[in-house]
């Protein structure tokens, strides 16, 4: 479900593609200013994202795992993919098939928390799969503390960085951008409410090789990337080359 009666500047998010790809800089516009650096000449992810995960979430619903309801974001264009993941504490939804960008060195990813009626709980996980590192890191908002945390899962999920207190408002937004750099597997940069935490301390994730809702598994030596949703996340928009 998607929050409603939001303000015209939130809903009316309409993208001009060139050449397949979007600027940066115009997405952070209209997302809220939320990094310290001019983003201009950076793209996000190829327009068919949306469409093609679509797709596949639709032909595998009802399959192994969480059942995943995906639709065309209405006020978003065809960069944005709108998921509901059931309320299930560890549910997991597998995209890797359609972000998986060999070669390139860094890659970032936006989000944005919705609250009050439509969600109660919302996190993202961002791991990366090398067959070689253990880690992962979450974004979680909870409610009713109105704050963000910022957790690890080994050993347990542990909170890395001090809450961040959001503002109680009816209708609540947060962009975060999270960067991560491919050539040594090492998240760079959490950008979130005006807020940038450095996070080169912690490695980029494997998946486990078996059993729970988590497991995705990438061929010898593939670094392939996935995104994980609990509850409910609303525009993940996948950026490269970030500075």
């Amino acid at each position: 479900m998607a929050c409603k009666d939001l303000p015209d500047h939130t809903r009316k998010v309409i993208i001009e593609y060139t050449g397949g790809f979007i600027g940066l800089e115009e997405l952070a516009t209209r997302l809220g200013f939320i990094a310290p650096f001019n983003l201009q000449g950076n793209v996000v992810l190829m327009e068919d994202f949306e469409t093609e995960m679509t797709e596949w979430l639709y032909e595998t619903e009802g399959g192994p795992g969480a059942p995943v309801r995906s639709s065309r974001h209405k006020w978003s264009g065809n960069w944005s993919a709108d998921l509901a993941v059931n309320a299930v504490i560890n549910s997991y939804t597998e995209i890797t098939r359609h972000i998986h960008f060999p070669g390139l060195v860094k890659y970032g990813l936006f989000g944005r928390f919705c609250w009050k009626d439509d969600c109660r709980f919302v996190a993202l996980t961002i791991d990366l799969d090398d067959n070689t590192n253990i880690h992962s890191i979450r974004v979680g908002y909870s409610l009713p503390t109105n704050q963000v945390a910022v957790f690890d899962d080994t050993p347990g999920w542990q909170n890395l960085l001090p809450l961040l207190d959001l503002a109680n408002t009816e209708w609540a937004w947060y962009p975060f951008l999270v960067t991560f750099d491919l050539a040594t597997l090492r998240y760079d940069k959490l950008y979130i409410a005006g807020h940038e935490y450095d996070l080169s301390t912690y490695g980029i994730a494997r998946f486990p090789t078996a059993g729970f809702e988590r497991t995705i598994i990438g061929a010898t030596g593939q670094e392939v990337l996935a995104i994980g949703f609990t509850f409910y996340v609303e525009d993940i928009v996948l950026v490269k080359n970030l500075p």
